[in-house]
């Protein structure tokens, strides 16, 4: 009876964002833009750093000129997928140089993200990109999910979004996952050009119950016809590193 009750909701809410997408402009097309960034690195012929990829890399290791993974998971033949493998946080220092990093939604549950900024501009050559993102820590969905536990997240996940069940319920931390403190750490930078890209969504988790999920696309247009970028739920960092 739950199963069929959160099914025609999840209908209803659908089709409603796919009608006002299509009348106003869709405003949560992250992914999107994440990977029309990609056109611009030669990704075959660079070195690459994923983090945050564990056993679920963007790439292929053969299609790849050179293509390293960090992650703290180490419950898994790393050497099928990548052609190096740190096994630490990003909060700790690579000395390998990179052309190219990125990482997908993987700075929510990074408790120093001062330092994994600094170690990813480190970290990378001359002229290299980083590329981000990540959701944002003052949209409603975000605040929700600080406020319950952990194991109770993980129980919800199993309860109103079963298909996400094995790529979420991870800690989360939002630090510096805002757009002033972002805007703070970046500004103070000489030595890297970069843009933040903002976008307002995150409502398929509240498309469980309609109403709900009406309060939320309400919510996010408003935030998106203000600006008001400190709601937003997710953004896409573009980091390039500039020559000495």
């Amino acid at each position: 009876m739950l199963s069929k009750f959160i099914s025609y909701n999840r209908s209803l809410s659908n089709k409603l964002l796919l009608f006002l997408n299509k009348h106003l402009g869709a405003i949560d097309n992250s992914e999107i833009y994440f990977y029309s960034q990609f056109n611009s690195v030669d990704i075959t012929h660079s070195k690459i750093l994923e983090i945050g990829g564990t056993q679920r890399p963007l790439f292929k290791k053969n299609e790849m000129l050179y293509y390293a993974g960090l992650d703290i998971d180490n419950n898994f033949d790393w050497m099928k997928i990548y052609h190096a493998y740190y096994n630490h946080s990003c909060t700790e220092k690579v000395e390998e140089k990179f052309d190219f990093i990125f990482s997908k939604y993987l700075l929510e549950h990074v408790d120093d993200n001062q330092k994994t900024f600094d170690n990813i501009i480190y970290s990378l050559h001359e002229q290299g990109k980083a590329i981000q993102i990540f959701p944002l820590g003052f949209h409603p969905y975000s605040i929700l999910t600080r406020l319950v536990s952990n194991s109770v997240k993980k129980n919800l996940i199993k309860l109103l979004r079963p298909e996400t069940v094995s790529v979420s319920g991870y800690p989360t931390y939002f630090n510096l996952c805002n757009s002033i403190s972002l805007k703070r750490y970046f500004s103070r930078r000489t030595d890297i050009k970069y843009s933040i890209k903002y976008f307002f969504g995150a409502d398929d988790y509240f498309g469980f119950f309609f109403p709900l999920f009406f309060l939320s696309v309400i919510f996010n247009r408003l935030c998106k016809l203000f600006n008001l970028n400190i709601f937003a739920s997710n953004a896409v960092l573009v980091i390039t590193k500039k020559a000495a």
